[in-house]
């Protein structure tokens, strides 16, 4: 145990707490909420996996961000997977030219078997969401060009 370490029952117990900041790094199906309540008392959060379930979720938490005097951040720890630090050294060195299109796809080592049984078990986060609402693996950060077809904001300018 870490020396003023403080533990708690409930994560609402942190509500009151005095601190800065939370890591949520819970079931991602259970950030949202979370991330929303502590975003109302002034605490800046950290999301290490998908901020939401659906677009209900994701309309919210953009609002709690919005009136909150504290910080929202989304973390993927997928972007350092070595496979993918090949694919950005690849392009550093010149090895590929800059991508146009990014399409990827993530697996579990898992038997089929095993994903099957996490598939609709109310015990385990996966058995509670829609199988489309766990995306953050396939669309990790990429350079994409869009050409005309796409909107660009201020935060993601246009490739050239």
């Amino acid at each position: 145990m870490l020396p003023g370490t403080t533990f708690f029952g409930k994560w609402t117990a942190l509500l009151d707490h005095p601190m800065d900041a939370v890591v949520l790094a819970n079931d991602f199906d259970e950030h949202a909420p979370l991330a929303i309540a502590f975003l109302d008392r002034g605490i800046h959060v950290l999301s290490e996996s998908a901020a939401c379930v659906d677009e209900r979720q994701a309309a919210a938490l953009l609002a709690a961000e919005r009136r909150s005097s504290a910080t929202y951040s989304f973390a993927e720890n997928y972007v350092f997977h070595p496979h993918v630090n090949l694919i950005r050294k690849a392009l550093a060195d010149g090895e590929i030219s800059r991508p146009t299109l990014t399409e990827a796809d993530y697996l579990h080592a898992m038997s089929p078997a095993d994903v099957t049984g996490l598939i609709g078990d109310p015990a385990h986060w996966r058995g509670r969401i829609e199988p489309t609402a766990y995306c953050t693996h396939t669309l990790f950060p990429s350079p994409v060009s869009c050409r005309s077809r796409c909107r660009h904001t201020r935060s993601t300018p246009p490739m050239r």
